[in-house]
């Protein structure tokens, strides 16, 4: 059996699991949906520790094809001045903690940066007359795939032209790092439906002292062989921010010190 530690933060709250496992996985429920977590996991096999190695992989929201909808500008009174506003998409639930970033171009150039935190309506202030306006709004609980909704407007009271921007069916995100030291690198996540899967490559120096991975997407956690290179998920909630994390197990060292073999990141990834 394996004995596991497990700490779990977020902004409001901060908990401890301590517990045995049989190596396959170590399942933590009762985790809030639209709640962003930080999960770090230390095991011991005996007398002898294993050390999780982490490298992310960014944040991943299902449906990211979604759209925005509904996005419209309406001038008012004055020319100096407008209201913005758009609706989330179908499967977003209004329980969601929502992040708007709404970019403003004046004549192609950058005007202002602004966050919002509801759909609208926004007023936009202190416009020029007889102006053309460019709002390109990015949900910020998918800044990577997520869709981003951009319409023009002038301030003559023109009626806004709406676009929506939004990936393929399936958003591919890639994070790697050619650094000597890293062991995995070239992490992918492919996202459809209601599925996950991520793959990651291994340089070929690292395999003599690599023994097993540990794969953390969501509350889901599973110990898999240094031969797997790939894990998958085919039934996930949607509404909800995924972590996802890949862990590298290796096996100690005698010729260096425990700092040299463990406390070096193994891969970048953006969040």
């Amino acid at each position: 059996m394996i004995q596991y530690k497990i700490n779990i933060s977020r902004a409001d709250r901060f908990r401890m699991l301590t517990g045995q496992t049989d190596g396959s996985e170590v399942r933590v429920q009762e985790l809030k949906p639209c709640v962003y977590h930080t999960v770090v996991v230390e095991t011991k096999l005996g007398n002898n520790t294993e050390v999780y190695q982490n490298a992310q992989c960014g944040v991943v929201l299902l449906d990211a094809q979604a759209p925005l909808r509904k996005i419209t500008v309406e001038s008012l009174v004055g020319g100096t001045n407008q209201v913005l506003r758009w609706k989330r998409p179908y499967w977003r639930s209004a329980e969601c903690y929502e992040r708007y970033r709404v970019n403003v171009t004046e004549k192609g150039l950058p005007l202002r940066s602004l966050m919002f935190y509801s759909d609208g309506p926004h007023l936009i202030e202190n416009l020029k007359p007889s102006t053309e306006y460019r709002y390109t709004i990015e949900p910020m609980w998918d800044t990577i795939a997520g869709p981003t909704g951009e319409i023009v407007s002038t301030t003559r009271g023109d009626t806004g032209r709406a676009k929506c921007l939004s990936p393929n069916n399936q958003s591919m995100l890639t994070y790697f790092s050619d650094h000597p030291a890293t062991t995995i690198y070239n992490l992918r996540v492919r996202s459809e439906a209601q599925s996950l899967t991520v793959t990651w490559d291994v340089h070929a120096e690292n395999r003599l002292n690599l023994t097993a991975f540990a794969v953390g997407i969501g509350d889901f956690w599973s110990r898999i062989s240094s031969e797997q290179q790939r894990y998958s998920v085919k039934s996930i909630r949607e509404c909800r921010i995924y972590k996802i994390m890949v862990y590298a197990i290796m096996r100690p060292r005698t010729n260096q010190p425990w700092e040299e073999t463990f406390a070096r990141p193994l891969a970048a990834g953006g969040m």
